[in-house]
């Protein structure tokens, strides 16, 4: 049955409530009065296909809630995964990054960072006083009794093929020695030759021989020549090196 015969249907069915067998419309109260058009209506809705009775309405809006409830906490699962993914990929490349870091051993001229310029280990000496007492020179150091001077000797090269200022002053480099089993900060001198703060022009393609250094015993705990490890421990900013000397 369409709508159209449906609604038809309801307003004679109400007609004939209303009215009874004859034409005098009986004598009823208002609540009579709304049951019969209640219930007319529920007829139309009743045999209109396109809208459902009030019990398959409430069915269907139920239905409907608990799709969406299970579509909001889908998407809400994969909002975890996600981030989940997310934070592991992370720790993942900060992992390899770290990694990669360990593997890679900078060079001195790698922490250094002078442009323009090399450095090489020439090897060391051990020394009452340095430089040699015998020389005129403008500052000299003396060990403490019971000290030697273990003097690290290092050449800087310019390779840059200009003169150019090889400032270390300003660098932020920072030098620690390792020898005799102890680790100590390379002594801070007046020297001029002192590669923590040596400051001069050298000349292009030119040679400036530098030192660091510190007191190591004098009880033969570290020799010339011994076995013992000598390493320089070089800091700048957050990049560092540990090179083995011998």
């Amino acid at each position: 049955m369409n709508r159209a015969t449906g609604i038809t249907a309801a307003i004679l069915t109400a007609s004939l409530l209303l009215s009874g067998c004859g034409n005098q419309i009986p004598d009823m109260t208002e609540e009579e009065q709304a049951m019969i058009v209640s219930y007319a209506a529920e007829v139309v809705e009743r045999h209109d296909s396109n809208h459902p009775s009030r019990l398959e309405s409430e069915e269907v809006v139920e239905l409907k809630k608990e799709e969406e409830a299970q579509k909001e906490a889908k998407k809400e699962q994969l909002k975890q995964e996600e981030a989940a993914k997310a934070e592991e990929a992370k720790n993942n490349e900060a992992s390899s990054s770290e990694a990669a870091k360990q593997k890679v051993e900078l060079t001195l001229d790698d922490v250094v960072g002078a442009d323009g310029f090399s450095f090489s280990y020439e090897g060391y000496e051990l020394d009452d006083s340095y430089p040699d007492t015998g020389e005129e020179t403008y500052f000299a150091m003396y060990a403490t009794e019971g000290q030697k001077l273990l003097v690290l000797k290092f050449l800087a090269h310019n390779v840059s093929g200009e003169d150019r200022e090889l400032s270390m002053v300003s660098s932020g480099v920072r030098f620690k020695i390792t020898a005799g089993g102890k680790t100590q900060n390379a002594l801070t001198t007046m020297l001029l030759n002192d590669f923590s703060n040596f400051s001069e022009t050298i000349p292009g393609n030119g040679t400036q021989e530098l030192v660091l250094i510190c007191e190591v015993p004098a009880d033969g705990s570290v020799t010339e020549g011994g076995s013992d490890s000598i390493a320089v421990i070089v800091r700048n900013g957050d990049k560092n090196a540990t090179i083995s000397l011998q």
